[in-house]
């Protein structure tokens, strides 16, 4: 990791920036060194610890810094990004959580696009290691940030899926659905699998989805909209708890899943929707100690913050 950030350090003078660092607005915590696992060996659990349809949960996490800025003038100035982007799939083995193989990491610099003389640089240190990605600039800083934020995003992106794609192949077959955190973003690679379902937690409703969401009492589910033009994708709401009064997206989860518009779509949506229901109770409602287990998205995310370097670190190498 040391070296991989003076590379970094190296990649910023180099381009003129001026270091300053700071936690950029994908900010999470973590502070563990600890090496990725290796793949479990899945073995059926009792039954009684595995009470709903879901055994496998992908997690996803993404921590960015800008670690300097290169000045300009008459024009806001731009930041450089280190930015970490990992995903990975948990399994519910006999009451235990754990990793069913080792996660994708992803340490990646994020330069602006279009710096005079910087390409030769930027390949220079990509021969050296970095693995950089270009965002596009704007007109203000804060749209500067917002595209930067953007291209976080999409390599994040690109990171579940690869590693929803080698579930799959490891996987075989849809006897097991899998809870995803955030979307997968739906592509065609995806939508040919019916047994990954995205969760979105608190989402933005657009006017329709709030419209439709806003007579949803809690438990109960709203009718699904189409993902787009082609496939199967679709989306529905599921209101976990009801308090209408603190906006009205609260205690709306958005899902998404590929659908065979047929009349077993209504069967399937009730099944998904009673097993992510019953994940928010826990298995063991008297034992505060066995809690860790009962939200299981929460638990690949800790999960996750743990295979990566601890932003104080990182803040203090810059």
């Amino acid at each position: 990791m040391s070296e991989y950030l003076r590379l970094t350090n190296n990649l910023l003078v180099s381009l003129g920036g001026i270091p300053s660092p700071e936690i950029f607005e994908l900010k999470t915590s973590g502070n563990s060194d600890a090496p990725p696992p290796e793949m479990m060996d899945l073995k059926p659990g009792n039954r009684k610890f595995e009470p709903t349809e879901f055994v496998f949960f992908q997690g996803a996490l993404a921590r960015a810094y800008i670690i300097g800025h290169i000045p300009r003038e008459d024009a806001p100035s731009l930041p450089i990004l280190y930015a970490i982007v990992t995903s990975g799939v948990l399994a519910r083995n006999n009451g235990q959580m754990q990793p069913f193989f080792a996660p994708i990491i992803r340490e990646v610099v994020l330069v602006p696009d279009g710096v005079d003389g910087s390409d030769e640089i930027v390949d220079a240190h990509i021969e050296s290691g970095l693995d950089i990605e270009r965002y596009p600039i704007s007109d203000s800083y804060l749209g500067i940030c917002d595209s930067a934020a953007t291209r976080i995003m999409d390599i994040l992106a690109d990171v579940k899926e690869s590693v929803f794609l080698t579930y799959a192949e490891l996987i075989g077959d849809e006897d097991h659905m899998i809870l995803v955190d955030g979307s997968l973003r739906p592509s065609e690679d995806i939508l040919k699998y019916g047994n990954w379902i995205g969760i979105y937690n608190n989402p933005e409703l657009t006017p329709i989805e709030e419209e439709a969401s806003l007579g949803l009492g809690e438990d109960e589910v709203g009718a699904p909209f189409k993902i787009g033009a082609n496939g199967n994708g679709y989306f529905w709401h599921l209101r976990m708890y009801s308090d209408i009064r603190k906006g009205p997206s609260w205690g709306i989860i958005k899902i998404e899943n590929s659908l065979v518009n047929t009349d077993d779509m209504e069967s399937k949506i009730t099944v998904i929707s009673s097993g992510i229901l019953a994940e928010r109770y826990p298995i063991h409602p008297h034992s505060e100690k066995e809690n860790w287990r009962l939200y299981p998205l929460i638990t690949a995310r800790v999960f996750l913050n743990i295979q990566t370097t601890d932003e104080n670190s990182i803040l203090r190498f810059f």
